[in-house]
């Protein structure tokens, strides 16, 4: 079973194949070459009847048709032998924000939410809490010597190796940096990033993002540049005001294009109790 739906709190898991067939139906409104097996779970589980996904789906699949935004976010957890890696993605529309989350068994949770709990929404996934001050310092390291570092699992040989160029390579910037590096390395809980990006207005750049790393010993932020990235020590607070500036503004959106009525959507029919009727409806 790659489709499951809870009609009364609207809850929906299923598969990266599912979602596509679902996405593709709202935003085309037709079944044509769209997968038939698919998208026959995908009515036989509730979640649509003819093209029409039920009612509790509304707002979140109009955000996916329609979005004024979309969101991805990407958290890295290394454990023992392994790098855990959760995915989510999301598409913010004016009325409110579809989230796809990764979830057990290799399938994908669909929800709706308000655009403005984005940040709670990143602060979720991320585990995002306080933690200690490090000392204001910022160090830069090779790009290479930093992917070895996030991307080599705990208790391997190469995970050793890694931490040591990667402290080898922060001592470059003093002995400040190379003690940072060392607590860093040894206390490295995830590394997280989020962004958002949108169709810009006419000089406006369309796109924030902001990496993390955190750490027993305190939150680090990550900017990439040409060959090479440099960590700044932060704090939760400036962290959360960062998170909460990731959506753009008004004048940094470019004007809404007209779009063509969808049947079943809130576009087409004058709102959610229409889509309700046509829902009920139909038995």
């Amino acid at each position: 079973m790659t489709v499951s739906f809870d009609p009364v709190n609207g809850r929906l898991r299923l598969d990266d194949v599912s979602f596509a067939v679902l996405r593709d139906l709202v935003r085309q409104d037709s079944t044509e070459q769209l997968d038939g097996h698919h998208l026959a779970e995908l009515r036989d589980s509730g979640v649509v009847r003819g093209c029409i996904p039920h009612p509790s789906l509304a707002y979140g699949l109009d955000a996916v048709a329609v979005p004024v935004c979309r969101l991805t976010l990407r958290v890295d957890t290394p454990e023992t032998d392994v790098l855990r890696t959760r995915h989510v993605a999301g598409w913010l529309g004016r009325d409110a924000m579809a989230v796809l989350r990764d979830d057990d068994d290799g399938l994908r949770e669909f929800r709706t939410q308000p655009v403005t709990l984005l940040p709670e929404l990143v602060a979720t996934e991320t585990e995002f809490g306080p933690r200690p001050r490090p000392p204001e310092l910022f160090f830069a390291v090779p790009a290479d010597v930093w992917e070895e570092l996030v991307t080599t699992v705990n208790g391997r040989a190469e995970r050793e190796q890694a931490m040591l160029r990667f402290v080898d390579a922060a001592a470059e910037a003093g002995p400040a940096a190379a003690d940072a590096a060392r607590r860093l390395v040894t206390s490295l809980r995830r590394r997280w990033e989020v962004a958002v990006r949108w169709r810009p207005a006419p000089g406006a750049v369309g796109e924030r993002s902001l990496q993390v790393v955190d750490a027993q010993v305190g939150l680090w932020r990550v900017t990439t540049g040409p060959g090479a990235v440099t960590l700044s020590a932060t704090t939760p607070t400036v962290v959360w005001q960062e998170i909460i500036g990731l959506l753009p503004q008004d004048d940094e959106l470019a004007a809404p294009e007209s779009e063509p009525a969808r049947a079943g959507s809130a576009a087409a029919g004058g709102g959610l109790e229409s889509w309700q009727g046509e829902w009920s409806g139909r038995g």
